[in-house]
């Protein structure tokens, strides 16, 4: 069953791939204003921050979660997220294996000015540089360059690799109207001129046009690669997006996609249809469609998704997920494809639960860059400015998968995930202060820690802050922790009520 989910959730991700070909300076220019923000963010006013993200899969045989990975985010005195951690559990060693890392450094208003990417090298076996971006803005704020560098391991330094230029009309503008890019020549140790972008914007910053040019340097001379063309309604939603390419001294078709808008009553129904350029019979083919329900709280309360079958030539279901907003939860319910009534199962069997604290809104919380804007801008749902699913939208506390083989049988759960916070205006040593009895201490092997509640979860630091071990425990019982050396260590203990920490000795 985990590879059936594996398989619906891949195929969604590839869905999206398919109804568009990504190009990747278009979609960050669509949202680039988001883009922006989002390097810029400064959460000043919120207290509560997202500090780690653990995930365990479900051992059925034992009826228990068990650590899978274990995402880490840290931040400096000003809230600003300077490190996301990438952790897997080593059963073999019985420990967490940092797999990659990301570190950022900020200019003094706030905004991303170095993003360096890590990861685990086998060879090696240490965490090394992967790549580098660089960003630099002009006194009002705006990205006016980015440059993409990748480490050489032979030279142990960065070596540029690509340059974005970005030029406004006016100071004011959220979103620049040509866009250079340079790939550097390394022979020559300078860059050289490689694409641009005009864009052309409405009267509500969203592009009706970007010409994509490639620079033939051997004539110096600009010539046509592709054209981007948006149109929308009059509330400023897009109904039309068409992608052409330059051919033969003419822009010739290659894919659209085609959106309307139908109230039902309480909720509206979007329909999004892909189409691919049908050069033979100068027609638009279509290769799929999604279909959305949003209610009036802007809240998606289902969403289908067809692909094109050439055998059979019609569309067919992939995948349904209806909604349902509860007071303090949200399920996601799964629906398969029946191909005997071509039409959608009625039988639920597989489901996402994602548990929230309602009284905490997205905007009370201090979030690490990943979730403080939208770095994925090659989602092709997402271009259509159409609203999607935030599992953000309140404090996250869990999501939860669940399956079935049948409808008749119970709910078997399979992953879940955790969210873990500080109250940073109360801290972890005031009214959350928990207490926790540790023995023996110093220990040997194991040792205990009994806490009020059943269960809580672990986490083991050496004194430099580096993160040994962590997961969740039973208050009654042991935990082995023989695979450390012998010295001090730091423990941390996360529970619904609060916190513990202390020193443990291991001898």
């Amino acid at each position: 069953m985990k590879t059936k989910l594996f398989f619906v959730l891949s195929f969604i991700f590839f869905y999206a791939q398919m109804v568009g070909q990504s190009y990747p300076i278009v979609d960050r220019i669509v949202y680039f204003d988001q883009f922006v923000q989002s390097l810029q963010s400064r959460q000043l006013n919120a207290t509560v921050r997202l500090d780690s993200i653990r995930n365990n899969n479900y051992d059925a045989v034992n009826s228990v979660y068990t650590l899978n990975s274990l995402q880490i985010f840290t931040f400096d005195s000003n809230n600003l997220n300077t490190e996301d951690s990438y952790n897997t559990w080593d059963v073999n060693n019985n420990a967490l294996m940092q797999q990659g890392k990301t570190e950022y450094t900020y200019n003094s208003s706030g905004a991303i000015v170095d993003m360096t990417y890590y990861y685990f090298d086998l060879n090696q076996n240490a965490i090394v540089p992967s790549q580098k971006s660089l960003y630099t803005y002009n006194a009002s704020g705006q990205l006016i360059e980015m440059i993409t560098q990748q480490y050489d391991i032979s030279s142990s330094q960065f070596v540029n690799q690509q340059k974005e230029v970005y030029t406004y009309t006016q100071t004011t503008d959220p979103k620049p109207t040509l866009v250079l890019i340079y790939q550097w020549d390394t022979a020559n140790t300078s860059w050289v001129d490689f694409q641009r972008g005009t864009i052309v914007y409405n009267s509500n910053f969203q592009f009706t046009d970007i010409v994509l040019e490639n620079k033939d340097n051997s004539n110096n001379i600009w010539i046509n690669s592709q054209h981007f063309s948006r149109s929308y309604d009059a509330n400023f939603r897009l109904t039309e997006y068409i992608i052409q390419q330059w051919l033969s001294n003419a822009w010739v078709n290659y894919s659209k996609k085609a959106v309307s808008y139908t109230p039902m009553g309480s909720y509206e129904e979007i329909i999004v249809e892909n189409f691919s350029w049908d050069t033979p019979n100068s027609s638009w083919l279509i290769n799929g469609k999604h279909i959305k329900h949003i209610d009036t709280n802007n809240n998606i309360l289902q969403v289908e998704y067809f692909y094109w079958d050439s055998a059979v030539s019609q569309l067919i279901g992939s995948t349904k997920i209806i909604y349902t907003y509860n007071a303090n939860d949200i399920e996601a319910a799964y629906f398969s494809w029946d191909s005997q009534t071509q039409d959608w199962t009625t039988d639920n069997l597989q489901k996402d639960i994602y548990s929230y604290d309602m009284t905490i809104a997205k905007n009370d919380l201090i979030l690490p860059y990943i979730y403080s804007g939208n770095t994925s801008l090659t989602n092709s749902l997402f271009t259509t400015g159409i609203p999607s699913f935030d599992q953000l939208n309140h404090k996250l506390l869990t999501k939860e998968s669940f399956y079935r083989a049948t409808v008749s049988d119970p709910w078997t759960p399979t992953f879940k995930q955790t969210y873990l916070y500080t109250d940073t205006a109360a801290g972890i040593d005031d009214s959350r202060q928990i207490t926790a009895k540790v023995y023996p201490n110093p220990f040997s092997d194991k040792i205990r820690f009994e806490v009020a509640l059943d269960t809580y979860f672990l986490n083991i630091f050496d004194l430099n802050g580096r993160l040994l071990y962590a997961s969740d425990i039973n208050t009654n019982e042991f935990v082995n922790l023989s695979f450390l050396n012998k010295g001090v260590y730091i423990y941390k203990i996360q529970t619904e009520e609060g916190f513990a920490s202390g020193q443990i000795i291991k001898k």
